[in-house]
């Protein structure tokens, strides 16, 4: 789903904004005669919330009534924790409320998507398999973790970040995160390389991998992914593409790329957006897969639920209310979605992000100088505003305003002076 083609630009648009199926690019693989499937845990609530064009979707849909669910369910201090802890437990409630980041397990997405394609008509697939795992509270039960015993105490069935709490998350406690998270990793990509190799040997197969954004571990002091902006961690993602098709022979690519490294050895830059519709091509065409260079990258954070406090950024954010706070139930679809009175407020606090081979500039919303900072490409634990190197590159930092002015509009990239209330 490309923003710009279809003008949504945050997970909790309103109603008249999400029937945008002849915008998706699903509608494409309708037209070629496919059939299309979507299978996701709790970080694809997206499919079940805008009409994307699947004709089946199994999802959670993050809606009042899910809330209200698993708020009684988190009621008692020992329920959850009894059935999130053994597989009979996590069986019984994960298919009736998958938003449960404590219970996500990929094997129970992973099934989901078998059965689905086992019972599918004859036409072409196209099936579509989010698994969450790896998304934060990172709660499987699978990995080595448990069996090194190292997992933080105070997370011992789950593990939230406390990145908007007063508290700071105790530094002792990092390493024990970092392993949970790549215990999830891993346990994620052996069911992926269990699905492909299904998928593969049914023949006529083309497997696409992909990351919807990686992980902040605290290499700042900070965790998760909210801003999606701030740290290479975050926006360097790993693509596999398994080309089965019995016509095709793919030519000894790496990477699924043959361009050259772009600035004198720099990194190339592609871009998910530009994913389906390679494929798409190739289909088309009976071509290999081979995804096109950027030379610039724009990317804009999601609805800012503070992911990284005002420790790292104060000054730099606008001045807004929590996410909770800006959402309202609309009773005609029974889901959450932003305030009409804040929608323009949404789109004005976003982060902004402009990416080259060498550099990443961030565009920051607040009133705090300086509103566009620089940082290497490879930057990892100094990428937040305190790392900035704009005062040594004034020329290309003046190009990185035109550009993002270019792309998004002076009204969304503001310039002037802040004034009491903002910019």
């Amino acid at each position: 789903m490309d923003n710009d083609r279809t003008g949504i630009a945050h997970m909790m648009v309103r109603p008249e904004k999400r029937k945008i199926r002849h915008l998706s690019l699903v509608s494409e693989f309708h037209r070629l005669g496919y059939n299309s499937l979507a299978v996701s845990g709790l970080a694809g609530d997206v499919f079940p919330r805008v009409d994307l064009a699947f004709e089946k979707v199994v999802a959670p849909k993050f809606g009042f009534a899910s809330i209200v669910a698993e708020f009684s369910l988190r009621w008692h201090p020992l329920i959850l924790p009894l059935l999130s802890t053994n597989r009979i437990g996590r069986e019984f409630i994960e298919p009736r409320f998958k938003i449960f980041g404590d219970i996500g397990d990929p094997v129970f997405e992973a099934g989901e998507a078998v059965r689905m394609a086992n019972a599918a008509d004859d036409r072409p697939l196209l099936l579509t398999v989010f698994l969450s795992g790896t998304h934060f509270p990172y709660a499987g039960r699978e990995g080595a973790a448990w069996r090194r015993g190292d997992d933080p105490v105070p997370a011992r069935y789950r593990w939230y970040p406390t990145p908007y709490e007063a508290g700071r998350v105790d530094p002792a406690l990092f390493p024990a995160i970092r392993n949970r998270y790549a215990d999830k990793v891993q346990h994620v990509d052996q069911v992926f390389g269990e699905l492909a190799e299904r998928a593969l040997a049914s023949g006529n197969t083309i497997v696409v991998i992909a990351s919807d954004h990686g992980e902040n571990l605290y290499e700042m002091q900070e965790g998760s992914h909210g801003d999606h902006v701030f740290g290479n961690q975050q926006l360097a993602t790993p693509l596999v593409i398994l080309d089965g098709r019995r016509d095709v022979v793919p030519r000894p690519v790496q990477n699924g790329v043959e361009d050259p490294p772009a600035e004198e050895g720099w990194p190339a830059l592609y871009a998910l957006p530009d994913l389906v519709p390679t494929v798409l091509r190739a289909i088309k065409d009976g071509t290999e897969i081979v995804l096109p260079r950027r030379e610039v990258l724009h990317l804009q954070s999601d609805i800012i639920i503070k992911q990284f406090n005002d420790r790292l950024l104060k000054g730099y954010r606008l001045p807004y209310p929590e996410l909770m706070d800006l959402l309202e139930l609309n009773y005609e679809i029974g889901d959450m979605v932003v305030q009409k009175r804040w929608e323009r407020v949404v789109e004005l606090g976003k982060f902004r992000a402009l990416l080259t081979p060498r550099w990443t500039f961030v565009y920051s919303p607040g009133c705090r100088e300086p509103r566009i900072t620089m940082y290497p490409r490879e930057a990892t634990d100094a990428a937040s505003p305190a790392h900035s190197v704009d005062r040594k590159h004034p020329a290309e930092i003046e190009t990185a305003w035109a550009l993002m002015q270019e792309r998004w509009g002076k009204d969304l990239v503001r310039r002037e002076t802040c004034g009491p209330e903002g910019p």
